[in-house]
């Protein structure tokens, strides 16, 4: 690509390359050239080609540098001269580039937003860390909160159901000595365990969760 004046230059296409739509999004003077191989893009397609032989034969390029050097120095004279005059762009429609409000504020007031807004990001921050304790390991942060440990209860208590005693039916779930047995499986279970603080929260939490499943 030839870059002797950046405000009008000859933009090779060979290889696609990615800074003819740069050119064209700022409707620059553009000339767009590319070697006989190259297929042509589809936004840009619709813009004059000039080509060259990519084996850059002598004769071939001969004729193809004075074709060129004809097309700069009309696109030139025409850039120049017409006030209207577009490479691309301006035939979509006129564009107005937008502006941004401005707005004067005391001091104080800035003080006090960003102030408001480094709280509300710490706040957002200890939301995250608050998840990230709850999700990760029990054995690694103890006591889960309530909503989480009845979610495991209940999943381990349906699990022990299914795996031991698939065949049981609803009146053999409700029956105090089944309760029993499914308390004390879930007590050996060391994963659940990892759960709750202690025995006490263990079986409070099992009773809700098993009234639960059972009804």
């Amino acid at each position: 690509m030839l870059k002797k004046r950046p405000d009008r230059i000859p933009d090779d296409a060979s290889g696609f390359v990615p800074y003819i739509g740069m050119r064209l999004a700022f409707d620059k003077p553009t000339i767009i050239i590319k070697d006989d191989k190259t297929s042509y893009s589809f936004d840009t397609s619709p813009i004059e080609h000039l080509e060259y032989p990519r084996d850059l034969r002598f004769t071939k390029i001969v004729e193809f540098k004075k074709a060129l050097s004809e097309k700069i120095k009309a696109t030139l004279k025409k850039s120049e001269k017409d006030p209207s005059y577009t490479t691309f762009l301006g035939h979509f429609g006129t564009f107005t580039v937008a502006k941004l409000d401005t707005k004067e504020v005391s001091k104080e007031d800035f003080i006090i937003e960003e102030l408001k807004d480094l709280k509300k990001s710490v706040q957002r921050q200890e939301m995250i860390n608050s998840e990230r304790i709850h999700m990760s390991s029990p054995s690694m942060y103890g006591k889960y909160p309530p909503d989480r440990t009845f979610m495991e209860m209940r999943r381990a208590i349906k699990k022990v159901i299914g795996n031991e005693f698939p065949e049981c039916s609803s009146s053999d779930i409700n029956k105090p000595e089944f309760k029993e047995i499914i308390f004390h499986r879930i007590m050996d279970n060391e994963r659940v365990r990892k759960f709750f603080a202690g025995p006490e929260e263990m079986q409070s939490v099992f009773q809700d969760a098993y009234a639960n499943v059972a009804a």
